[in-house]
C-alpha cells in the first residue's frame, strides 16, 4: 500500500533548525550541503537528563560510506500527499491504552492518551480511507468518518482488531495495550483490612501481543505498522521489535518525562529494515499525514 518511499521526502538543511538544538539531538555536517542530509548515522543514548538521542552524522560529499552504521533520513514535516490518495483503501487503526481489572474498581493501565492512533485516524480517513479506530478508553471525541470500536481490555482490542484486520489494507497499532493483566480479577471491589492478602498480592498473566498474532498472518500486500514507547535505547529495542513481530514498520519514540504521552506533538523515528527516518518534533497530526504517506 505505500504510495510514497520516504527517500523521497525533503530533507531539513543543518542550519534550519538542527544547529544549536537543546533538546538532546546534537549533529554535525556542513550547512552548506543540505542535500547530503540524507546521511549515514550512529545513533547514540545521551545524557538520560534530556531524555533524547545523540545522532552524529556523516556528511557524504566525500562519497565515503562509513561501515556498520545505519543509514538515517532527516525529514521536512511538511506532507505532500494529495486529498483521496487512499480512496478505495480500508485503514485499521488501534489507539489509546487498554485497561486490566484488578477488581470492579482497579485496574492496570498506563498514561496513553490516545492522541496519536486518533491523529493517525484522522488523517487517514482526511485521504479517503475507510478507517476503523479501534480505541481503547480515551477522553477524545470520535474523529469524523472514523468507525470507532470501543473496548477496554487487551483481549477485546484483539477480538475486534481481528475481525477487521482481514480487510484491511493496512494496519497501524499505535495503542499502548498492557503486557500483563491481573491472572484472577475479582468481581467486587477487594476491601482493605478484609482482602488486604489479595491487595498485596495481584498474580499477573501475559495478553495477547495483539500486533505479533496479527502481523503472522499479513498477506503480502497489507503494510503493518507497530509502535514501541521506550525510555531508553530506542533504536535498538525498534528494530528488534520489527524482526520479531514481523511488521512492515515500526513508528518509535522515547516515553516519559513529558514525553509523547498526553502531549500534543512528537519526535519519532520510522524503522524499516532499510531506512531509519527521524521525523523531528511536530504536531502529532503532521506526523500521522507523513506516516499515511508511505502505509
Amino acid at each position: 500500500m505505500r504510495l510514497v518511499n520516504p527517500s523521497t521526502w525533503a530533507t531539513k538543511p543543518i542550519d534550519n533548525g538542527f544547529e544549536g538544538r537543546t533538546d538532546g539531538l546534537t549533529y554535525t555536517g556542513t550547512a552548506d550541503k543540505p542535500q547530503l542530509l540524507r546521511v549515514w548515522g550512529n545513533i547514540l543514548p545521551v545524557d538520560p537528563t534530556t531524555g533524547m538521542y545523540s545522532a552524529i552524522l556523516t556528511d557524504m560529499s566525500s562519497g565515503v560510506t562509513p561501515t556498520n552504521e545505519k543509514k538515517v533520513t532527516i525529514a521536512d514535516g511538511a506532507a505532500t500527499m494529495p486529498a483521496g490518495a487512499l480512496a478505495g483503501r480500508t485503514v485499521l487503526v488501534t489507539a489509546g491504552p487498554t485497561v486490566e481489572p484488578i477488581d470492579s474498581v482497579r485496574y492496570i493501565s498506563n498514561y496513553s492518551s490516545g492522541k496519536m492512533g486518533y491523529a493517525i485516524a484522522e488523517a487517514a480517513a482526511a485521504a479517503g480511507a475507510r478507517v476503523v479506530l479501534v480505541s481503547g478508553p480515551v477522553a477524545l471525541a470520535a474523529p469524523n468518518g472514523v468507525e470507532v470500536v470501543p473496548v477496554k481490555t487487551a483481549r477485546d482490542m484483539l477480538a475486534a482488531a481481528s475481525s477487521v484486520f482481514p480487510a484491511a489494507d493496512a494496519a497501524i497499532f499505535a495503542a499502548a495495550v498492557a503486557d500483563l493483566r491481573p491472572a484472577n480479577p475479582a468481581d467486587r471491589k477487594l476491601k482493605k483490612g478484609r482482602d488486604d492478602a489479595a491487595l498485596a498480592n495481584v498474580p499477573l498473566t501475559e495478553n495477547p501481543d495483539i500486533l505479533a498474532t496479527l502481523a503472522a498472518g499479513k498477506r503480502p500486500d497489507q503494510y503493518v505498522v507497530g509502535f514501541a514507547a521506550e525510555t531508553n535505547d530506542v533504536l535498538m529495542n525498534a528494530h528488534a521489535k520489527l524482526k520479531k513481530k514481523n511488521a512492515d514498520m515500526i513508528v518509535a519514540n522515547q516515553v516519559g518525562d513529558g514525553l509523547a504521552f498526553g502531549t500534543d506533538n512528537n519526535e519519532v523515528w520510522l524503522v524499516t529494515e532499510g531506512d531509519d527516518v527521524l521525523l523531528p518534533l511536530m504536531s502529532k497530526r503532521a506526523v500521522a499525514e507523513r506516516l499515511m504517506e508511505v502505509v
